[in-house]
């Protein structure tokens, strides 16, 4: 134990009462870190705007390059020409980020990208050998005002199919699920069946993915009762119809698709533009819940603003929101200074995780980044078990999507350990990497500065 010196105000009353803080040494891989973000296949495809298919998806990944290399120079110990030829460069980098930030256009994406890709082509080798040991205190949470304590979720041990979350209203629904997106077939048959055998229990689906009746094929071959089951699927396509019958109509087809009389959570797969039809839609799925025809409701890929449209308009407010979720987009893809979990909390809504351990639709791999690999290690433990369970002790569900067995088999084996509180808040820190723009400016706002980027607030992103 070491006492920590006032930077932390938690750790300063701490310190007043003459009572010891835990502070936790740590290596940390910047050097590696800030080279794989510069060498993604994905990132070198936006070296010229032409070939780029995500403007804002490459500036992320510049920036989480050039945030991981500064901290790398920050703590090198050499101090040769190439070293100073890099903070030149580096320097270079920083400012075209921050005029980017200004001004998004082509012009200034075209600087990032030069600029970065000579710091990163030329001085690589340096940077992948800077790492640096920093000290990260135990009793500072996890990084996250809103969550002081991770989720109460058992660690000694425990089969997925038995761990549980109530929802607002009393419905008990699978912490991890099973999803099937991009499965279609004999595939998706077979991966169904072959989950449901080793223990899932949780399947999710949507009209638009096309395997309903495939699902219910498998489920009825696996030969379970209905009540073991909990049972995910959405209203994708309403918008192009917008009339309630067509959507009473539907739903009465994906029952039978499934082979069941009732859904345990239906959802609304997108957020509609259109005031009058996502009114129509949302009273469609409260009166097949009223009618007890589905358990639970809620919406999917929705964002705060987006739920407040929803909440104007609804009778009763959705129990779930099922998001993209990853340790750079924690449960939304445009980052805000309020984070949406904490905006859900408040509101009583559990959000439910997908693509975890997915770049989609971003550039930056979580499975592949030199920051969650350094965590595995520690922890003994697979990147994509990490980044599962750093979504449980976030207070989230998760689904797991992958016709790879060996991927699904590993979330039967996440309650059986803890990310400790130091793991916590550098998983949950990697965001204000990847959205600080510069030394000059900081964020998101809900995040501690666990790396000591410093500066202001970040303002709102403007648009390209």
């Amino acid at each position: 134990k070491n006492f920590v010196g006032f930077g932390s105000m938690r750790c300063a009353a701490f310190v007043l009462a003459l009572v010891p803080c835990e502070a936790v040494q740590v290596q940390v891989p910047y050097g590696l870190a800030a080279v794989h973000a510069s060498n993604s296949s994905f990132t070198r495809k936006c070296d010229h705007y032409k070939t780029c298919e995500n403007v804002f998806g490459a500036m992320e990944a510049w920036r989480y390059a050039y945030n991981n290399a500064r901290k790398a120079l920050a703590y090198a110990t050499k101090k040769t020409h190439e070293h100073i030829h890099v903070r030149e460069e580096l320097r270079q980098l920083g400012r075209a980020l921050h005029e980017f930030h200004l001004h998004p256009n082509r012009h200034a994406f075209e600087e990032v990208s030069s600029a970065g890709r000579i710091l990163f082509d030329h001085y690589h080798d340096v940077l992948t050998g800077e790492n640096a040991t920093i000290e990260v205190e135990e009793t500072g949470g996890i990084g996250v005002d809103f969550r002081d304590q991770s989720a109460n979720i058992p660690f000694k041990g425990g089969n997925a199919k038995d761990q549980f979350v109530t929802l607002s209203n009393g419905v008990k629904m699978p912490l991890v699920g099973f999803g099937t997106w991009e499965l279609t077939g004999q595939k998706c048959y077979e991966t169904v069946r072959w989950a449901l055998g080793i223990g899932y229990r949780k399947l999710d689906t949507a009209q638009v993915f096309g395997n309903e009746k495939i699902l219910g094929k498998a489920i009825k071959d696996a030969g379970l009762k209905r009540k073991e089951l909990f049972i995910s699927t959405k209203l994708s396509n309403f918008w192009e119809h917008s009339d309630e019958a067509y959507a009473r109509q539907h739903f009465e087809e994906q029952l039978e698709a499934l082979g069941t009389d009732y859904i345990d959570l239906y959802m609304l797969h997108a957020p509609s533009k259109d005031p009058a039809k996502l009114k129509l839609a949302w009273s469609t799925i409260e009166a097949l819940y009223t009618e007890g025809k589905v358990k639970a409701i809620g919406v999917s890929n929705y964002s705060p603003d987006q739920l407040k449209e929803l909440f104007e308009i609804a009778t009763i407010k959705p129990q779930v929101l099922q998001n993209k979720f990853s340790v750079y987009h924690p449960g939304e893809h445009d980052i805000k200074d309020t984070s949406i979990l904490q905006y859900a909390k408040e509101h009583k809504i559990h959000v439910v995780a997908y693509s975890v351990g997915n770049a989609w639709p971003y550039f930056l791999d979580p499975l592949e980044d030199p920051h969650v690999l350094a965590v595995a290690e520690r922890v003994k433990k697979t990147p994509y078990q990490v980044l599962q369970r750093h979504a449980l002790q976030m207070g989230v569900s998760t689904l797991t999507r992958s016709s790879v067995r060996e991927r699904a088999l590993e979330n039967k084996k996440l309650f059986d350990f803890k990310l400790s509180n130091m793991e916590m808040q550098l998983l949950n820190g990697l965001i204000t990497l990847s959205t600080s723009v510069d030394e000059t400016v900081f964020g998101p706002k809900f995040c501690a500065d666990v790396y000591k980027l410093g500066g202001q607030p970040r303002a709102a992103r403007a648009e390209l």
